[in-house]
């Protein structure tokens, strides 16, 4: 089930955290059940952000943490012992702290050196413009003793079309796009999927989604959803939005005129019918 819940005990601790990275427009805090979890470039800087016994706790994968510079030094001495070379001065994990630009200027470097494949770096240029009203990224939607559970890569308020908008991203060359028959590709059957799920699920979608616009309000990051109205329920758009990013000029040609066996897609999303397509050019 989808839910989008904080306690009050939770957003008093949040809260100055949040504070200090509300302007970071490439760091992306999403509201969770009961926890939440921050994202950069598609991965969880810190994850699972929740009170256990009164205390603040969450985790991150140790490939992201950066390790401090001893004794201002870019260097690490070296001794040798009977086991070869040893650390003369051990270097130490950077913690998270209160998340100062210093600090999280570190964890970015140490993401961005690990990588991150071309759908994640699409949706981090998504989110990460002010002007995209985001309302919650990588959602999951499975009800309990489901085998399958759909995840969609961003919720959106879309200020032209006045609703909600679930948006799933895929690279260019995702296979999933392509068929190599007159069969619909596979993306078909997923969007298929997803709007089924908009539909079964309307209301418990349209609160989640109101609840976390009103705790990001609460939590200082108002100002990245201004524009979505006040009155509520929201209107949530029936079919879901599918962005084509990491496109050359001549490919987003190519799509929109159905040329290269692109005519497959089109035809599956016009059967598919309120699916809007959008393709972006992304210089990598």
């Amino acid at each position: 089930m989808l839910t989008r819940y904080l306690s009050d005990d939770l957003i008093n601790a949040l809260s100055p955290l949040i504070g200090g990275i509300a302007n970071d427009y490439e760091l992306q805090p999403e509201i969770r059940d009961n926890s939440l979890t921050i994202y950069y470039r598609g991965a969880a800087l810190i994850r699972n952000l929740r009170l256990d016994n009164g205390n603040l706790t969450g985790e991150v994968h140790f490939k992201y943490i950066p390790l401090q510079h001893p004794d201002n030094s870019d260097y690490v001495q070296l001794v040798g012992s009977d086991e070869g070379l040893a650390f003369d001065n051990q270097p130490g994990p950077l913690a998270p702290g209160r998340l100062s630009p210093e600090v999280i200027a570190e964890y970015k470097r140490t993401i961005r050196s690990v990588g991150i494949n071309l759908e994640s770096q699409i949706v981090h240029e998504i989110v990460r413009k002010p002007e995209n009203l985001i309302v919650d990224q990588e959602i999951k939607f499975q009800h309990p003793g489901d085998d399958k559970s759909d995840k969609i890569d961003i919720c959106h308020y879309d200020k032209g079309l006045k609703g909600l908008a679930f948006v799933e991203v895929k690279g260019i060359r995702d296979p999933r796009l392509r068929s190599d028959n007159d069969e619909f590709p596979e993306v078909i059957d997923q969007l298929q999927r997803y709007s089924l799920r908009l539909e079964q699920q309307h209301q418990e979608i349209v609160e989640a989604c109101s609840h976390s616009v009103s705790i990001k309000d609460r939590l200082g990051l108002g100002a990245r959803l201004d524009g979505i109205p006040e009155n509520r329920p929201l209107h949530l758009l029936k079919k879901p939005v599918l962005v084509i990013g990491g496109c050359s000029r001549s490919e987003v040609r190519e799509i929109i005129a159905g040329d290269h066996g692109w005519n497959v897609l089109l035809e599956g999303l016009r059967e598919e019918a309120g699916v809007i397509v959008k393709c972006c050019v992304l210089e990598i």
